[in-house]
């Protein structure tokens, strides 16, 4: 399983905000140099997160951004479903599309199941405050 740019850079730029958020309002130019990440990409990624509630946008010569939810209530898992929509690790595994080879009874379809259920509880165990607070904020 390969996580896209898209995805890292938006937990990067969640990251950011949450390490700053004691600032009022930080721009896409500080997010973009310091995270390095192109600007239009992060521009593209923002727009995303705001639509889903996450970040509000001020506009402006001295526009920028902020995080909008509280970052001990914001996890990975959050993070990727808002950029990738699911996280699936392969097809058969969605309940609407059954394997056609060896139907509901699959057992490579029951183990990525398994797998793919523990990685998403464990993308909802990271949240953004305790990744800033400690200095590797897994617990898992």
């Amino acid at each position: 399983m390969k996580i896209k740019n898209e995805v890292r850079y938006a937990l990067q730029i969640i990251y950011y905000l949450t390490l700053h958020r004691d600032k009022d309002i930080i721009s896409s130019n500080e997010i973009s140099a310091e995270e390095n990440i192109p600007r239009l990409f992060c521009l593209r990624i923002i727009k995303k997160l705001e639509k889903a509630g996450v970040v509000k946008i001020f506009r402006g010569a001295k526009g920028g951004y902020v995080l909008t939810r509280d970052p001990k209530r914001l996890t990975f898992r959050d993070i990727i479903e808002i950029i990738d929509d699911d996280i699936v690790l392969q097809p058969c595994i969605d309940s609407t599309t059954i394997c056609s080879t060896r139907g509901a009874d699959c057992t490579i379809r029951h183990a990525l199941k398994k797998i793919q259920d523990e990685l998403l509880d464990d993308f909802d165990k990271i949240n953004f405050y305790d990744l800033v607070e400690n200095s590797t904020g897994l617990q898992i």
